[in-house]
């Protein structure tokens, strides 16, 4: 091997350092970046979590409700012959 061929392998070898040196700055980067979101993330999770077991708790107590409205509005047409509630 001539030195210029043995020079060559080695500028080869140091680009090629440098350009995965590069390349894995940028991926510590990123995940960096991920991480931060991901954080983020599970907070506004925890968030979407908390609302939709009150959202559902609210829709249990409407049903409630509306099957309690709907006893009393069937115990008035009894009571008044069916008259109550009709074009409801």
């Amino acid at each position: 091997m001539t030195d210029e061929e043995r020079q060559r392998q080695m500028d080869f070898i140091v680009d090629t350092l440098a350009r995965l040196t590069s390349t894995m700055s940028q991926l510590a980067e990123a995940q960096a970046i991920d991480t931060e979101r991901i954080t983020r993330d599970r907070a506004r999770i925890a968030r979407l979590e908390d609302s939709f077991v009150i959202l559902t708790k609210l829709a249990e107590s409407y049903g409630e409700r509306i099957g309690s409205v709907e006893e009393s509005v069937a115990a008035l047409r009894r009571l008044s012959g069916g008259d109550v509630g009709k074009g409801l």
